[in-house]
Parts: C-alpha cells; sequence; structure tokens
C-alpha cells in the first residue's frame, strides 16, 4: 500500500470536488480500490502503486480540463474517468446552445428566440462551407444573415 497527496493550489477546491463532494463521489465510485481523503487544497491516495499512479493521469485531466474551462460538472468527471485503461475517447462534444466562451470558460448561452435563430444560421453556414455547394449558393446564404 502506498500514500500520495496530489496538491489542488491554482483553484477553489469546492469548484473541483463540486457542491456537496458530488465530483469526489463521482471519482470515488469509479476506484473503489483506492482510498480517497480530500482535505483542504490536498487529495490523499491510499492504495496499490499502479492504480495511483492511473489514478493521478485522469486527476491531472481534470484539473488541466478545469482550468481550461472554469468549470468541472460530474458529467465531465464520468467523461474523463470512463475508460480506466488510460486511451482517451476524445474530449465531450461541445454544447450547441453555446454563443461564445467567455472569460474563464464561462459559457454565454442563447436565451433568446432571435439568439436561437442565429446559432441555427451559423451551423448551416458552416455546413454549407464545409461542402462542395456552388459559390452562388454560399454567397445567397451570406445574404440572409445580413
Amino acid at each position: 500500500m502506498s500514500e500520495v497527496i496530489i496538491p489542488i493550489d491554482t483553484f477553489n477546491p469546492v469548484e473541483f470536488f463540486g457542491v456537496n463532494d458530488s465530483n469526489l463521489e463521482v471519482i470515488r465510485r469509479n476506484f473503489p480500490e483506492l482510498k480517497l481523503v480530500a482535505r483542504g487544497n490536498e487529495i490523499k491516495v491510499i492504495g496499490d502503486e499502479k492504480n495511483i499512479h492511473l489514478f493521478s493521469e485522469k486527476i491531472n485531466r481534470l484539473i488541466q480540463h478545469y482550468q481550461k474551462f472554469g468549470s468541472l460538472t460530474p458529467d465531465n468527471v464520468e467523461h474523463f474517468l470512463a475508460d480506466k485503461n488510460g486511451k482517451e475517447g476524445g474530449p465531450p462534444a461541445p454544447p450547441t446552445d453555446v454563443l461564445v466562451f467567455g472569460q474563464n470558460g464561462i459559457m454565454v448561452r442563447a436565451r433568446t428566440v432571435n439568439q436561437k435563430n442565429w446559432l441555427r444560421v451559423r451551423r448551416k453556414m458552416m455546413w454549407s462551407s464545409q461542402s462542395d455547394r456552388p459559390e452562388q449558393e454560399k454567397h445567397t446564404l451570406l445574404l440572409h444573415l445580413q
């Protein structure tokens, strides 16, 4: 049995562990063979060397995700911990109703009908720019945006 302490100094631990430790509970469910103790700005991990190494890789990915996007949900945690072999299945699909990502990864979502229409037209425009449509049709689609 080994023991490793992983510091979480770069952000607010409450946001990382979740409300009422919801994110921590998801982590514990995915690593039942490890004993996890969260105190302040650190996680103490007790268990087998191999499992601790795998856990530290996964937790570092979670920390990087949090630092990039500024939020961490139980769904994000579940996604990052789903594959225990270390193979990454790719990042989760971005939400379709986001207008823009602001400071610290805050998502500005479409709320009004016009904002949702703008997103719908934008997706169509992105789709049409990737296809082999004639230049005239692309120009017509762009005129509808104005």
